[in-house]
Order: C-alpha cells, then sequence, then structure tokens
C-alpha cells in the first residue's frame, strides 16, 4: 500500500531493473545486458572529457535520473489511492502508464552505473515530491491526476528536446 519516500528511490531502482517487456524498445540499449566492454568504455569516455565537460555530463545523467525517479512515484501514489478508492479502471490505467516509466528508470539508473554517475543526493526529495504530487491530484480525482500526468510528460518531453 502506501510507502515513506525514504524507502522508495533504492527500491525503485532495483525493481525496475527485473523488467522485461516482450517487443525491443529502444531503450534496450541501455537496459539489456549491459557488458563489460561497454562500460570500461564508457568510463575510458568519461576519463577524456575535461572535468567541466564530465561535470554536465553527470548533471545531465543525474537530472534524468532524478526526473524519473518523481514520474515513478507519482505514478506509484496514483495508483496507491486510487487502489484504496476502489476505483479499478482508473488503478489499471495508471498501472499501464506506470510500466512505461519503470522502462525509463530502468535506463537511467543503468546509464548512472555505465558511466560511474552516483545518483543525486537529492533522491529522497524528489521520491517524496512525486508521493506528494501523485498522491494529491489523485485525491483529487481523475482530471487532476491526468492533468498532473499531462503536465509531467510534457515538460519531461520538452527537457529531451532541448
Amino acid at each position: 500500500m502506501l510507502r515513506f519516500a525514504r524507502q522508495l528511490s533504492l527500491p525503485l531502482r532495483c525493481a525496475s531493473r527485473s523488467l522485461t517487456t516482450a517487443a525491443a524498445l529502444p531503450s534496450d540499449a541501455f537496459t539489456k545486458n549491459i557488458s563489460h566492454a561497454r562500460i570500461a568504455n564508457a568510463v575510458k569516455l568519461m576519463h577524456a572529457l575535461s572535468p567541466e565537460d564530465r561535470y554536465v555530463v553527470e548533471s545531465m545523467l543525474r537530472v534524468d535520473h532524478s526526473g524519473e525517479i518523481a514520474a515513478n512515484t507519482i505514478y506509484e501514489a496514483q495508483a496507491d489511492v486510487f487502489g484504496v478508492q476502489g476505483k479499478s479502471e482508473l488503478t489499471k490505467l495508471i498501472l499501464e502508464m506506470w510500466e512505461n516509466e519503470k522502462k525509463h528508470l530502468e535506463a537511467t539508473s543503468n546509464m548512472l552505473d555505465e558511466y560511474r554517475v552516483r545518483p543525486s543526493a537529492l533522491t529522497p526529495v524528489w521520491a517524496l515530491a512525486g508521493r506528494v504530487l501523485g498522491g494529491v491530484t489523485a485525491a483529487l480525482g481523475p482530471k487532476s491526476a491526468m492533468a498532473c500526468t499531462e503536465a509531467v510528460e510534457t515538460v519531461i518531453g520538452e527537457h529531451y528536446d532541448e
């Protein structure tokens, strides 16, 4: 049922690694069998960068991972609230949308590992913020929850376009 934010970041990261899908996805390049050679190449690349460029890459990976933590906890909280309210159709819809976000979290988690970048020190804050935002919008009703989801996806899309 409802979980505390401090318990979410590690379980979300670990659980997301075990997901599998039947169809090949573009993110499979970052989620399926990362070889030692690929990790070694990523480490070499990072060492070849200037300190400034390395900082930029590390920051980008942390921001992406933090956003995926927040997105996952938003969906998780919405599913929890709708489940408690007995809104099975909404719960099912949110769980389906969450499956896609789990794949994104898995990809960003693997990229952190591959490039040997630590997660954000604020990961628990993003997890808590996602839980609060998801829980409150779901408690306000389906329209609020969907408006939240649409807004988050729009902002994330704009972020990736930049």
